[in-house]
């Protein structure tokens, strides 16, 4: 019969074995966290100093073996679980254009928002601020985490 082979055993394990690229320290890389913060709050443009990172990710990568490149972008808790989910897509995603438009292949690329959630502002560090002193400390919350990695998979018949 076409599609079907003869094995010893009953069962398949496949195991995937992932190994984390850094590009010389470079990955993973967080855009967003510095003092300043590269991302305006509701905003998900790229700033120029970010640009610059970005290229310098490029040509890194591709000088780099890799099969996976993870696009996560994350919102401060201002604002509704729902919008904040959309805005932290369109920051992954206009990461993701930008490495598109240097290169780099789409279909490498795993792009993911992720909202509100792990926050990297400590908790209690942001209480009885006043809104523009609070959107000045979430800061570090409006940002993209990049990470690379190679994936081998095996299958072993049992």
């Amino acid at each position: 019969m076409v599609g079907m082979v003869d094995a010893p055993g009953t069962r398949v394990r496949v195991e995937e074995e992932v190994t984390a690229q850094t590009l010389g320290g470079m990955l993973p890389l967080s855009v967003g966290v510095d003092e300043e913060g590269q991302f305006d709050f509701d905003k998900a443009v790229l700033r120029d100093d970010v640009k610059v990172v970005l290229d310098e990710l490029a040509m890194r990568l591709h000088e780099a073996e890799w099969d996976r490149l993870d696009i996560i972008g994350y919102t401060d808790r201002l604002g509704t679980p729902e919008y904040n989910q959309q805005l932290s897509e369109r920051r992954a995603w206009a990461v993701a254009r930008y490495l598109v438009d240097q290169g780099i292949s789409l279909q490498k690329l795993k792009v993911e928002g992720r909202g509100e959630r792990n926050s990297v502002v400590a908790e209690g560090e942001c209480e009885n601020l006043d809104r523009q002193q609070l959107i000045t400390c979430l800061q570090k919350d409006r940002r993209v985490e990049l990470e690379a990695s190679i994936r081998r998979t095996q299958a072993k018949i049992h």
